[in-house]
């Protein structure tokens, strides 16, 4: 019939235009391959890195789109019998071929679209976390008792941490959403929000410093001093380079304490899981007294000034190991930044 002819050839003018089918199937494979949908990146990225994947995924769906119009045409006009063999092997396409190539399209296609789905999912999960960080942290007054988390050690260095890290994961964003050419508002309000609590943060170490103190003295007991004097300059200490010295407790204080230690000789088992443990007890008495002052101490490497906070002891009673009748340093702890002139 006239239809039926006019169908067949438009079908043989399809096949024309295609040309060689097997060839065309391997040419749609090999793109397939060439072109495949880029990984999802892992923020943070730079702005290379997004317009790169951006023009991976770009080429990723314009290949698939293209080979899903071209197996549209095979899989309606081609006459691909099924074959046992495989094209690994050397076996021509067949039909089963076309239907795994066609599945592969829409999976390229997907893969293009669901990378930039994960990974804006991703940036925007980060985001808010970003936010509310931002809005909890370091949030204290640094004239007041909580100026340690502006100035204590590494509290700095923490907080340059946590800006440059969150600062990437707004840029990765801003680096994203401008390779796809869409709206940067979100990204660039965090930028913002980021580099004002950057700035605060650096206000509030200035305020922190300028304020920090020496504790007020509860003694001005001379020998106190002196044996403190000497605690510090026990060379086996390492305190180095010390500013003035002020007693934080009133007077020196006694006390004591027992310990025990058991030493196993003999371990016996006997009937009904029970165990039998012969050994020598150990008790130690210790007595001391004690006493605690503050100090600055200059940081060997920084150059920078601490207040530490260290308790005096001196033993009378105690152990094999424990030095006695001599003062030495027990617990003694490292806190805030204090400038020299605020000594």
């Amino acid at each position: 019939s006239a239809a039926l002819s006019a169908e067949f050839q438009r079908a043989k003018a399809q096949i024309t235009k295609i040309g060689d089918v097997q060839k065309a199937l391997a040419q749609i494979e090999s793109n397939g391959r060439k072109y495949a949908a880029p990984k999802p990146l892992t923020p943070p990225f730079n702005e290379g890195d997004a317009k790169a994947w951006v023009k991976a995924a770009s080429e990723a769906r314009t290949v698939a789109e293209h080979n899903s119009k071209q197996l549209a045409i095979i899989a309606t006009n081609a006459y691909l019998p099924k074959n046992r063999g495989t094209v690994q092997n050397g076996a021509p396409y067949d039909s089963d071929d076309v239907k795994r190539l066609q599945r592969w399209a829409n999976k390229m296609a997907a893969g293009a679209q669901g990378g930039y789905k994960s990974m804006a999912d991703t940036l925007n999960a980060r985001m808010n976390q970003s936010r509310q960080e931002l809005a909890s942290r370091w949030q204290d007054n640094p004239d007041s008792d909580k100026r340690w988390i502006y100035i204590s050690e590494g509290k700095a260095e923490e907080a340059a941490t946590f800006y440059a890290d969150n600062l990437a994961i707004a840029k990765s964003s801003l680096h994203l959403e401008k390779a796809l050419n869409r709206d940067t508002k979100q990204a660039d309000e965090l930028i913002a929000t980021i580099e004002k609590a950057k700035a605060q943060f650096a206000r509030n170490v200035n305020i922190a410093l300028d304020t920090s103190r020496l504790p007020k003295a509860k003694s001005k007991n001379k020998k106190m001093k002196k044996y403190a004097k000497k605690i510090l300059e026990t060379p086996r200490y390492k305190f180095g380079q010390y500013g003035p010295i002020v007693l934080t407790t009133e007077k020196i204080t006694d006390h004591e304490r027992k310990d025990s230690e058991i030493e196993i000789d003999d371990v016996e088992f006997m009937l009904g899981d029970k165990v039998k443990l012969t050994g020598t007890k150990t008790t130690w008495t210790y007595k001391w007294s004690e006493f605690k002052f503050a100090t600055p101490l200059k940081d060997a490497d920084s150059g920078e000034w601490y207040i530490w906070w260290i308790t005096a002891k001196k033993y009378t009673s105690g152990s094999s190991i424990t030095p006695l009748n001599s003062w030495i340093s027990g617990k003694a702890t490292k806190g805030n930044r204090i400038l020299k002139k605020n000594f």
